[in-house]
């Protein structure tokens, strides 16, 4: 027997088959990641570096391109880096204070 929806091959006792996967909606080519491209794998700041991070952010809310590569510099980070903290930290301000 075979699931009218789900395209999958299902025993009489209602069970997938092992051999054969359920299609579950479609899949389009923006969705495929090729197999040579693994994903990039997400960076953890120390917490000297946040804490710098934030202090700066508190101090200066947004810093000029040469300021932001010396505080990458000093913090041993790229300047994107820092550019994408600095929009998090403050986003979640932005959450604290509704």
């Amino acid at each position: 027997m075979t699931g009218a929806s789900t395209g999958a091959k299902v025993t009489m006792a209602g069970a997938l088959s092992p051999l054969v996967t359920p299609v579950v909606g479609r899949t389009s080519a923006a969705c495929t990641v090729p197999p040579s491209r693994k994903k990039k794998r997400r960076v953890l700041f120390s917490k000297a570096q946040t804490y710098e991070l934030e202090r700066r952010f508190r101090q200066q809310r947004y810093l000029s391109a040469p300021e932001r590569e010396h505080l990458a510099n000093i913090l041993r980070l790229t300047p994107t880096q820092v550019t994408y903290s600095r929009r998090n930290n403050s986003t979640h301000a932005q959450c604290r204070r509704d």
